[in-house]
């Protein structure tokens, strides 16, 4: 509990769009599968993705701790089967669409599921890794669970989120990312109620320089929550503020002092301390697995109020940003730069 509370909600339409709930509510609460230990396999395909792969423990573990129902193993002749994947991953999914068009009219990261039960199989299918993760979670959802039994209702849901983000921004805090193990688990219930992406700040004034040890168990860090994202079909965000600094930071540099900014950030009208804050965040961007975005963050933290910087928003902030983001591309031109807003229209400014 306590990590949500230093989350960010970047967008407040987690949840796709409920375009299927209207047939769901037809359905009677009396028509239920009950299955039992051992009574369910899950199907994947000859190559599921590691999205897929990752969903289908999650599954097991969740139903194994709720009921205490053991999955079949794989090739054992189960009473029910509930079939992953995407059409590009599963024939067994391609087969399915063949016979339900709604699959081929879904929007990214959309999912079908399908309950019926007259029939052995429940199917899933994902347009995307992040829509078989964010349909398996559904069906979780929608399923009850008594000991020794799961039952899952009658259901036909097609949805498809209406936004094309849905992710969190973890705020980089010991207190939370102390415990590594627990914020896997937090990604991942993201991924299973549809987000698609995390985004962190690598907050250089918490060391002395890049080689500061601390620094390299920070990116150590970021690493691992951006494998276990990835791991689940999500996108991956670099959050850095414009003039952010270390806190070693020449003092002939640095910026006048500003509401909400440490005085150890730099002045973007300070000659060289452009070519400073660049190279400290590029090496901070390679020092990480591919991001596929790039997060300019302008302010609280982030400014100047020297002549030269002010307005910041509209003066101070582009100088760094235009050459940073231009840099960005150059290392890797599939990253999205995104400009962010946060606290622009302050009275600050």
């Amino acid at each position: 509990i306590s990590l949500l509370i230093g989350l960010c909600l970047l967008s407040s339409n987690l949840l796709a769009a409920e375009t299927g709930d209207k047939e769901t509510a037809k359905n009677s609460k009396s028509q239920v599968i009950a299955i039992g230990n051992a009574e369910l396999v899950v199907v994947l395909g000859e190559k599921p993705s590691p999205a897929e792969k990752r969903v289908t423990e999650l599954f097991a573990e969740r139903i194994k701790d709720r009921a205490g129902v053991a999955l079949a193993a794989p090739g054992d002749k189960a009473a029910f089967r509930l079939v992953i994947g995407k059409v590009a991953s599963n024939v067994k999914i391609k087969k399915f669409a063949g016979a339900h068009k709604e699959v081929a009219s879904l929007g990214t990261d959309g999912y079908v599921i399908a309950v019926n039960p007259g029939n052995k199989e429940i199917h899933i299918a994902g347009q995307s890794d992040s829509g078989v993760v964010a349909g398996v979670g559904r069906l979780m959802r929608e399923m009850r669970y008594q000991n020794g039994r799961v039952e899952v209702p009658s259901l036909h849901i097609a949805e498809t989120p209406q936004m094309p983000n849905r992710g969190m921004y973890l705020w980089a805090r010991k207190e939370f990312f102390g415990k590594p193990d627990q914020v896997d688990h937090y990604v991942e219930e993201f991924a299973l109620w549809g987000c698609n992406g995390i985004g962190l700040w690598f907050e250089m004034g918490m060391f002395k320089s890049f080689d500061d040890p601390e620094a390299k168990k920070w990116l150590d860090i970021y690493r691992r929550l951006y494998a276990t994202a990835k791991r689940m079909g999500m996108k991956t965000g670099l959050l850095m503020v414009m003039n952010d600094a270390y806190n070693t930071s020449p003092t002939e540099m640095r910026i006048k002092p500003i509401i909400g900014c440490p005085d150890w950030y730099l002045c973007p009208s300070k000659p060289g301390s452009i070519e400073m804050m660049i190279a400290w965040q590029e090496q901070v961007f390679k020092a990480l697995p591919q991001i596929d975005i790039f997060n300019l963050f302008p302010a609280d933290p982030g400014g100047c109020s020297c002549p030269d910087c002010t307005p910041w928003p509209t003066r101070g902030f582009w100088r760094i940003a235009k050459p940073l983001a231009d840099r960005i591309h150059e290392t890797s031109p599939k990253t999205e730069i995104w400009v962010d807003t946060w606290h622009v229209n302050h009275p600050t400014f």
